[in-house]
């Protein structure tokens, strides 16, 4: 809980979009819950049902804006230093106390609802609140941290596509033959599958990376992206470029990759062992520090063919 929060969370931009949405989750909630009495908890029964929605919308509203302050505040509090995740949680509660007190005092004095305890109200406002706000934020806390992730990803290929072209065809024993003086070398041709060497392009067409085919362990997909990871001075390492696992499953299965998965396709080289446990299938590859890669149903038979 010492980590500190994203600073998107703080931005004015996303904090009023959060508040404008839940301005209208709160309408809507006093909407739908009206019929069914819930905010008879908080007027003592005593208004009509329209008198009821007007005074619940006052004070939503002006709940909003408190809660407007507060996220003012929380942007002047973290320009320089994000507060951690528990600040900000215990921000959050402090909000609700708050709202569920100016609410009590309201109802309490200048609505008159001297019929029950103050302590009551209280206690009602501190169940309701949260109520309200529960949905609207998560939804809206999901819906920001998908948008920065996507954000950041798109940040990283932007930078990636400014480097010159990343090319990994040769490990250092390789590099030092080609360096002696030898015969004429070959140089590998652009076109996918021509000596050995796997290409992959994004879905612009734009090629991103040139590898030895024998250095490719498998690729993954990761929603509009995929992983491809693949074996680099020893050590594991991977690149993330936008395209889709179908397309390069259409372009690499004639370089001996197969589909085994939805989210992985293999280098059939580089299979050790297939395993069957009691959920199915798994295959563990020629590498160390590779966890299991589940067979689907889909794809098993024309994996065990190999092993046929």
């Amino acid at each position: 809980m010492s980590k500190k929060i994203p600073r998107y969370l703080v931005e004015l931009i996303t904090n009023v979009k959060i508040l404008a949405f839940v301005t209208l989750f709160a309408f809507l909630f006093v909407i739908v819950y009206s019929p069914f009495q819930a905010t008879q908890w908080f007027l003592g029964g005593r208004y009509s049902s329209a008198t009821i929605f007007f005074i619940e919308g006052l004070i939503i509203l002006g709940g909003i804006a408190i809660l407007g302050i507060s996220r003012f505040f929380m942007w002047l509090v973290n320009r320089k230093n994000l507060i951690s995740m528990l600040q900000y949680c215990f921000w959050l509660v402090g909000e609700i106390i708050i709202i569920g007190t100016v609410y009590t005092i309201i109802d309490y004095t200048a609505l008159n609802d001297n019929q029950r305890e103050f302590i009551t109200i209280f206690q009602r406002a501190l169940i309701f609140v949260p109520m309200m706000l529960f949905i609207p934020y998560t939804v809206s806390y999901l819906f920001f941290a998908l948008k920065d992730r996507d954000k950041k990803i798109e940040e990283l290929l932007e930078e990636t596509s400014s480097e010159p072209l990343a090319t990994y065809d040769e490990s250092p024993a390789e590099s030092e033959k080609k360096n002696a003086p030898t015969a004429n070398t070959a140089t590998p041709s652009t076109k996918t599958g021509d000596n050995g060497i796997v290409n992959i392009f994004d879905e612009k067409g734009t090629l991103k990376l040139s590898i030895r085919k024998d250095y490719v362990f498998y690729i993954e997909s990761a929603d509009n992206y995929v992983n491809i990871f693949y074996e680099k001075n020893g050590k594991m390492t991977h690149s993330m470029v936008r395209t889709t696992l179908k397309s390069l499953e259409e372009a690499l299965h004639s370089q001996g990759f197969m589909r085994c998965h939805r989210s992985y396709l293999i280098n059939v080289k580089k299979i050790k062992i297939v395993r069957k446990e009691r959920d199915g299938f798994y295959i563990d590859l020629d590498q160390d520090g590779i966890g299991d890669i589940p067979i689907s149903k889909t794809y098993a038979d024309e994996i065990l063919k190999i092993f046929a």
